[in-house]
């Protein structure tokens, strides 16, 4: 069983409070006015409305953000092709990772840095802009593992570890495709 938090007991205790001010026989005082319990207010969301998207300054800050991941995992992405292309031709395993250089903690710290962005857009988020919010989220997640697994396999010094780098060019274009969709989805309409 898992503990219960104060604030997980407090809310039981608020819906047993509320439950049993709900009317019963046990009662001793009658009201003359009826009542009518109130439902949970919960924002409203129109169809096709802006509440379902992000702000434009949020837009605005996304697509700061994503410019600079896109620029770095371009660069990212070409250097992993070229890089074992080099692998392919030479046993050197210094060569390898001299080509590689710190492509892949530049490429890291952009995933991570976008990926927080987006974090921060949950509460803006509504119906079909968060689902594709989490699915972006998601993939950027997956590719910082396998790029992670790039900057491992530089770390082994092997020259055959250029399949990690492979790997990292067959993935990007998910993280491509979610993107798109995140801005079918979040996109101000204005």
């Amino acid at each position: 069983m898992k503990p219960q938090t104060i604030s997980g007991l407090a809310a039981v205790a608020t819906a047993a409070a509320v439950l049993a001010g709900c009317g019963g026989s046990g009662s001793s005082s009658k009201s003359t006015t009826p009542t009518t319990p109130t439902a949970p207010t919960t924002p409203t969301i129109t169809t096709g409305g802006t509440e379902q998207r992000l702000s434009a300054s949020e837009w605005n800050l996304y697509k700061t953000k994503n410019d600079t991941f896109v620029t770095v995992t371009n660069k990212s992405v070409a250097k992993f092709r070229s890089c074992g292309t080099v692998a392919g031709r030479t046993t050197s395993a210094d060569q390898y990772v001299k080509c590689m250089g710190d492509i892949p903690s530049q490429e890291i710290a952009a995933t991570t840095d976008l990926g927080k962005t987006l974090h921060g857009f949950h509460p803006s988020a509504a119906a079909a802009c968060t689902t594709s919010l989490n699915a972006y989220i998601g993939t950027l997640d997956q590719w910082r593992s396998v790029v992670s697994s790039v900057q491992a396999s530089l770390s082994s010094a092997a020259p055959q570890s250029s399949g990690a780098a492979a790997n990292a060019r067959t993935q990007y274009p998910q993280v491509q495709s979610a993107a798109k969709t995140f801005t079918k989805e979040c996109k101000p309409l204005s």
